[in-house]
């Protein structure tokens, strides 16, 4: 199903934007409806959480110069709930361990952190969260009513991850649409479920080119903060059948080692993923090229292509892994 909602169609004109639109319209829900406002707190109790009221909201708040939730619930002054929205964008360094120790450390009244993304990435994305989160001693995991829930440490803190479906199917269920708002959201909600990410090891299943944007752009930015490498002053493209970031390779001095676009191309014989080095760079000589054609030898194609296999594991968290490894091999290469 494709939505014909106003805020699916902005989402689709301005991409990158989609997470920031949808908590825009949650904050602007949760502020104007009090439905709203007690379908969030009931979502909360059904993981376990005691939620204080809630009577105000914000939206990206700076908190230790680096840490911005999505969305920050207050009961007058006190911020008591920080929600995060997500729909296919990778977890940031921040997420979850930057927020849980923000309320623990300075705000003594947050007990919440809400997790907010589609069905689809449920499995992977708790497994992540509790990943990255288990130095903080994980108890009492459940799971009901559309919540899956953790208590984090030992000062009544609760990590939870809910489903876009699940939050505003209660918020529907309180009354709170009677303006045509909710609808709106639901909208670009059912629009981001028809654009997922569903990686595969066919690319004949692939029909859209933007099933995988998001998936490179996640990759690029854990290779980027990982030191593989670095975008500095380089963008992105994307064509009818095809879409591509480009990129530096780097060294551990920050060293530029060769240039490439790192995209999806559906025309492909091959993997769909794939990186393409290109010497048409100021500073990245011809010879350069040629060293780099030694370095990565016989796996470069012709067009200086190299496929990026897509892993068949339907998780989408190794998926990503399996790129971000791929990156890291070709840098240690052209290192050399």
């Amino acid at each position: 199903m494709t939505s014909d909602s106003l805020l699916a169609h902005l989402a689709w004109r301005f991409p990158g934007a989609t997470e920031d639109i949808a908590t825009e319209a949650l904050c602007y829900i949760l502020r104007k409806q009090e439905g709203a406002r007690t379908a969030l707190a009931d979502l909360l109790r059904s993981g376990g959480a005691n939620p204080e009221p809630m009577d105000s909201f914000d939206t990206q708040r700076v908190y230790q110069r680096s840490k911005k939730p999505d969305l920050v619930a207050f009961n007058g002054d006190k911020e008591v709930l920080l929600v995060e929205s997500k729909f296919w964008a990778w977890l940031t360094p921040n997420q979850p361990n930057g927020y849980l120790r923000l309320m623990m450390d300075d705000l003594p009244d947050a007990r919440n952190l809400l997790f907010i993304a589609p069905e689809a990435s449920q499995g992977w994305l708790w497994d992540e969260l509790c990943r990255r989160a288990k130095n903080f001693n994980l108890t009492g995991k459940r799971t009901g009513g559309g919540v899956q829930s953790t208590v984090v440490g030992s000062g009544g803190h609760r990590m939870m991850l809910t489903t876009w479906d699940s939050l505003l199917e209660r918020i529907a269920l309180s009354g709170a649409d009677e303006d045509g708002d909710l609808r709106q959201l639901v909208g670009l909600c059912a629009q981001m479920d028809d654009d997922a990410p569903r990686p595969s090891g066919n690319a004949e299943e692939l029909s859209e080119v933007s099933h995988y944007e998001d998936l490179i752009r996640s990759a690029v930015q854990q290779a980027r903060e990982r030191g593989y490498i670095d975008t500095k002053g380089l963008g992105s493209a994307r064509w009818q059948s095809s879409y591509g970031r480009y990129i530096w390779f780097v060294n551990a001095e920050g060293d530029h080692l060769g240039t490439a676009r790192i995209g999806i191309d559906f025309d492909r014989s091959e993997s769909p993923l794939f990186l393409w080095f290109t010497d048409n760079y100021k500073y990245f000589s011809p010879e350069r090229m040629d060293q780099i054609r030694t370095q990565v030898g016989k796996d470069l194609e012709p067009g200086d292509q190299l496929s990026i296999p897509v892993s068949p594991d339907p998780a989408y968290a190794n998926v990503l892994a399996d790129v971000v490894g791929r990156l890291k091999e070709i840098r240690d290469r052209i290192a050399v």
